[in-house]
């Protein structure tokens, strides 16, 4: 591993490895298949990228996403890597200049859309070049169980298979249930591979679930009171994204937008806004998803219930990609899941999805639904989701930072549940709406039978009771039929509960809404190294700097140094190549590149 930490330190400007890349990059230099399951942010790309300088041939990474391959390749030339990518985004003039360089072996690494392929010009021009890895991004497309199938993906195999000579096999997602690796290791034809399994925890990342009435006031609320902080707000449709997005615009704030609906030209424009910093705020549908590795997203909003915890942790997981602190705020409304119900059915009758499919991905949602709703660390749901046991609270989501009072629901629970029987008996369902109606007035039309609970819950207001449901729906006492007008009936363990009628409590916050900004309690993870205020000056002016040398270069100021590096730059002052070189993400071609510039800037700032 001697040769691995030199590149690491030398082309990247790192010391040590993270957790689990040791093992991969070792196992992939050996010349041995691997599946890692890498949260976002943990290093997956230098899992490939230092093999594939370790190799005589070159390494073909395929990915899905345009946005990351050009990030990817951007981060590559910066650190003095011949790489390029292939994909939709180049003109055809492009891609024939790409392709030629490829055949003529001038590029280390290639990464290329999956459509691509099978082309004839794209085989024939890597027939001419050994190819040592084939490092598969994103490798739960490949899955029916995953959460993004892409059946592009099904074409890898097929290009796997069209080599004499077996290049070595990396998969690589940050999230894959049992049936998804099974799928990952099985298309893939992976031979004793190794399987590592990082943690999915995220520790810098805040969680925070806010059921508000009005979210359109909330993302207001919120974006003003982090002015200028590079925020991601996801919302469900197109037509939701740009109502956000300009409703933003017009408060001042600098927001772009993102769906799949624009054109090329101008998903590739909104997204550099904001890549580059021209936006602080980008409003987009999850077909901007996976693809943005801006490494300083200091926020997450998710206007809209994602139909499951894998994508939702795949999106969130866009914070706080520097290992800095950053916030994920999930905005709950239960219209959500009625129109996810509705979204599932509609899937399935276009896809035709098998039963056994279409059950799972209703699990799925239902464990989405457990999430937004539970009382509990909202970490410990999550990871315990992902199969990894955790047994203390986490301090640091919006759950562990709320107090909770309970209200005993028992009178209200066997009010309903009691009446959903007596309905169920008389072989008639009604919804909700008519449920409530008929419980708090017993002269009403809404009932279509004569019961002694009619009326029985009048001394409560509609909002109670309105709450009580909507806990017994999302405990599974009742449940709600979205297509067949929404009507309620008795799940089993509502029936369980009627036999014994124990005492039921229902948690309850003693604050209102917007608690994750309200809350005094501070997330307890800050940034590992803090600029002192003597030393901010010199930070601010190191940032102009950096600013200035992106723009000549048409790079987002990422590319040039990150912020960690900055932040260093500031504190320890680096007056020499040596003490430079010493600046975590100051690799030898980035000092070749900007180290003379930045000290004499540290050096005039000194002398000021």
């Amino acid at each position: 591993m001697e040769q691995a930490v030199n590149i690491l330190s030398s082309v990247f400007g790192y010391e040590t490895f993270r957790q689990g890349q040791t093992e991969v990059i070792e196992t992939i230099a050996n010349q041995q298949d691997v599946l890692a399951i890498m949260p976002t942010g943990s290093g997956k790309s230098l899992c490939y990228q230092i093999p594939a300088l370790m190799a005589e041939g070159i390494t073909i990474v395929v990915s899905p996403l345009v946005s990351l391959m050009k990030d990817q390749v951007r981060e590559l030339l910066a650190a003095g890597i011949r790489g390029a990518y292939i994909n939709s985004s180049l003109s055809e003039a492009q891609i024939n200049k790409a392709l030629f360089n490829l055949s003529q072996g001038m590029y280390k690494i290639v990464y290329v859309a999956p459509e691509r392929l099978m082309t004839p010009r794209f085989l024939a021009a890597v027939s001419e070049v050994p190819v040592s890895l084939i490092a598969v991004d994103e490798a739960h497309c490949l899955s029916q169980w995953g959460h993004d199938f892409r059946s592009s993906y099904l074409a890898i195999p097929e290009f796997i298979a069209t080599f004499e000579a077996r290049p070595t096999i990396a998969a690589f997602t940050a999230t894959a249930n049992v049936k998804t690796q099974h799928d990952i290791l099985a298309y893939l034809g992976l031979q004793e591979p190794l399987i590592v399994k990082n943690s999915y925890d995220r520790p810098n990342l805040y969680f925070a679930v806010e059921v508000v009435a009005n979210r359109r006031k909330f993302v207001e609320y919120y974006v003003q009171k982090n002015p200028g902080e590079s925020t991601v707000i996801y919302a469900s449709t197109r037509k939701e994204v740009e109502k956000i997005a300009n409703f933003l615009v017009e408060l001042g704030v600098k927001a772009t937008y993102y769906h799949a609906g624009l054109s090329s030209d101008e998903r590739t424009r909104h997204q550099d806004a904001f890549i580059f910093g021209e936006a602080d705020v980008i409003v987009a549908t999850n077909a901007f998803g996976m693809g943005i590795n801006k490494p300083d997203v200091r926020h997450v909003i998710h206007y809209n219930l994602p139909k499951d915890l894998e994508s939702y942790y795949q999106e969130a997981g866009r914070a706080g990609r520097d290992g800095e602190p950053a916030k994920c705020t999930l905005l709950f409304s239960r219209a959500d899941i009625v129109l996810n119900r509705k979204m599932l059915v509609s899937s399935s009758e276009m896809y035709e999805t098998s039963d056994e499919q279409q059950f799972y991905k209703n699990k799925s949602l239902d464990a989405m639904v457990q999430y937004a709703t539970t009382t509990s660390c909202l970490r410990r749901v999550m990871l315990n989701y992902f199969n990894e046991e955790r047994s203390s609270d986490c301090d640091n989501c919006l759950n562990c930072q709320t107090t909770f009072e309970e209200r005993e629901i028992t009178e209200e629970a066997r009010a309903v549940m009691h009446y959903l029987a007596e309905l169920q008996q008389a072989h008639r369902q009604i919804g909700k709406e008519r449920v409530i109606q008929s419980l708090m007035m017993a002269e009403s039309d809404a009932s279509p039978i004569n019961s002694d609970w009619l009326g029985s819950l009048a001394d409560k207001t509609k909002l109670e009771v309105t709450e009580v449901m909507d806990y017994l729906l999302d405990h599974y006492f009742i449940s709600m039929d979205v297509l067949n007008y929404y009507v309620l009936s008795l799940t089993e363990r509502g029936q369980a509960w009627l036999m014994e009628e124990t005492p039921l409590m229902m948690p309850l916050r003693k604050k209102t809404a917007y608690q994750a900004l309200k809350n005094e309690k501070k997330s307890k993870k800050t940034s590992e190294l803090v600029i002192s205020a003597d030393n901010q000056s010199l930070y601010n002016r190191l940032a102009d700097l950096r600013k200035e040398l992106a723009q000549e270069q048409n790079l987002p100021a990422y590319v040039v140094f990150g912020n960690k590096s900055l932040a260093e730059m500031a504190t320890y002052q680096p007056q020499t190549k040596e003490a430079f070189l010493a600046i975590k993400g100051v690799g030898e071609s980035k000092y070749e590149t900007y180290g003379e510039v930045f000290i004499q800037a540290i050096q005039a700032y000194l002398a000021d």
